[in-house]
């Protein structure tokens, strides 16, 4: 059976590969959603962008911390829409039989 990649945080942390974290390019920005809260701390050499959140007492948003969120989330909405034509397709989910020289292309037609 094929292994699939979760929750990045969890597997990169837990991963029977430690170096996981370093394969990503240092100036990659990874667009994340807020359940990733902790990835900043465990990888503090990647350059992940996380939502604000409100404080715990209630204290809402900056202006300027909505404006980033919105900015955040417009980026995420397209990532999101390719992930779920890509699974649609189930050119993630299925495992890759054919050749590495036509794997490209037949990626490309997703």
């Amino acid at each position: 059976m094929a292994s699939q990649l979760l929750d990045v945080s969890t597997t990169i942390r837990y991963s029977s590969r430690p170096n996981l974290s370093k394969l990503i390019p240092k100036d990659a920005k990874l667009y994340l959603d807020s359940g990733y809260q902790g990835v900043q701390k465990d990888f503090p050499d990647l350059n992940a962008v996380i939502p604000h959140k409100r404080t715990r007492n209630g204290n809402p948003l900056t202006r300027s911390q909505k404006i980033q969120n919105k900015k955040q989330r417009k980026i995420r909405v397209v990532i999101e829409h390719t992930l779920s034509q890509l699974k649609k397709f189930q050119i993630l989910h299925q495992t890759y039989r054919n050749s590495l020289q036509n794997y490209e292309m037949a990626f490309g037609f997703v």
